[in-house]
């Protein structure tokens, strides 16, 4: 019994070692506005799960871009901050934002 777990688990490895190799970092892209208007100069940092995948600010129109990155999912968290005069803002979205096959997503907020 445990040499065949132990044999299941070696081919699981090899599996996720094989996935790894044949991905190819992309390019994460994301529009992001508020009542139909532009959330621009947002420090933006995007995680999948816990891991930090990415952080940028957001241009005049909303849009921002990622270096790229070998994604596993294309699940991810996003959270936002913003110094202003009357304090400190933040806010995040997690467990909702999904890439399209083009690595973008644009969040309505």
């Amino acid at each position: 019994m445990k040499s065949i777990f132990t044999l299941l688990l070696a081919l699981l490895v090899i599996n996720l070692i094989g996935f790894a190799q044949d991905q190819e970092p992309v390019q994460i892209s994301l529009k992001i506005t508020y009542e139909d208007k532009p959330l621009c100069n947002w420090d933006i940092t995007v995680k999948a799960g816990s891991a930090v995948i990415g952080k940028g600010v957001t241009d005049a129109a909303g849009f921002i871009k990622f270096e790229p990155y070998l994604l596993v999912t294309k699940s991810i968290n996003v959270y936002g901050y913003k110094k202003t005069a009357n304090g400190d803002k933040n806010w995040s979205v997690e467990g909702y934002v999904t890439l399209d096959d083009n690595y973008f997503h644009h969040m309505k907020m």
